[in-house]
């Protein structure tokens, strides 16, 4: 997670911090178009690390908005976890 941070740095962000071996990364940044975003990161991986990783950005409304919608309030929320997805998933008829 070391070199993932100092790409993060490489790319003018501020404040990153990486959350175990995940590839999760959250930092400060100014930009306000998320998708050229997603790009200038994914391209900076694909040059670094020679493969490709499709990259989700959420923006801390969006986590300020997931954290104020939660319908687990009253349940351990040490056992919470939430899965972020790039597109709706689309429903498929069962064998």
């Amino acid at each position: 997670m070391d070199e993932l941070k100092k790409l993060y740095e490489s790319l003018g962000f501020k404040n990153i911090k990486t959350y175990i071996q995940s590839g999760n990364v959250i930092f400060d940044f100014s930009y306000t178009n998320i998708s050229k975003l997603i790009n200038k990161i994914e391209q900076k991986i694909k040059k670094s690390f020679d493969f490709d990783v499709p990259v989700l950005i959420r923006t801390k409304n969006d986590l300020q908005k997931l954290i104020a919608n939660n319908p687990f309030t009253k349940k351990d929320s040490s056992k919470l976890y939430v899965t972020f997805l790039s597109d709706t998933p689309i429903k498929s008829p069962l064998d």
